[in-house]
């Protein structure tokens, strides 16, 4: 089962699109882009926020 099965549909359709759209603005060279990826960063950047 995906993780993605846990979230909500509508959160679930916008993130893809995000992804979707970060894929395509993609240079070579740069990091993976995925939804995994995506997901992890925000969870940082949320959690990097809640400590301060």
């Amino acid at each position: 089962m995906k993780f993605t099965s846990y979230l909500d549909a509508d959160i679930a359709s916008r993130l893809q699109m995000h992804v979707a759209k970060k894929k395509s603005q993609k240079k070579k060279g740069q990091g993976r882009v995925s939804i995994k990826s995506e997901l992890q960063q925000a969870l940082r950047e949320y959690l990097d926020r809640q400590g301060s």
